[in-house]
């Protein structure tokens, strides 16, 4: 399932203060919420026990939880984040300009404009599914699944 919900259109929807206020990052978490329980609505019952996050946020959240200067694939994978270190992500990153968030330890160049958005996402995509904690891939969404289905990390 694909939402319409993307960082680069969230951020045209969205235009956020630098650093973003309260109620515009309050706004934000208000439509991602409304946009995903719709989107979800036929897995309204159903109980997750694991998330696997791929690709810019989430291999971006877990760069900057290890402070890596040099992006390492390796050191990515399989990295776990739980929701209350998600939110202080969320919290830390809404609290910064632009300039600020592309000068920490793990912060891609171009990835600042949009992680604010990103994360927020993975917030109300956690909340949503009670979530407590997620493993992070960098392989792509495809092994992630696979690692997800296996309950093996690397392993074939």
């Amino acid at each position: 399932m694909s939402l319409p919900i993307g960082v680069v259109l969230l951020s045209a929807s969205f235009p956020l203060s630098e650093p973003p206020r309260s109620w515009e990052l309050s706004n934000l978490g208000h439509f991602l919420a409304e946009r995903i329980e719709a989107g979800t609505d036929l897995w309204k019952r159903r109980r997750f026990r694991r998330m696997v996050g791929t690709a810019g946020t989430f291999t971006t959240l877990a760069a900057l939880e290890r402070r890596m200067r040099i992006y390492r694939p390796e050191r990515i994978d399989g990295v776990r984040m739980t929701l209350a270190k998600v939110r202080r992500w969320e919290k830390r990153l809404a609290g910064m300009t632009e300039a600020a968030r592309l000068a920490l330890p793990g912060m891609e160049k171009g990835r600042e404009r949009y992680i604010v958005f990103g994360v927020c996402q993975a917030v109300a995509a956690m909340e949503r599914f009670r979530i407590e904690d997620l493993t992070i891939s960098d392989a792509g969404l495809l092994e992630g699944i696979l690692r997800g289905l296996c309950g093996r990390k690397g392993r074939g």
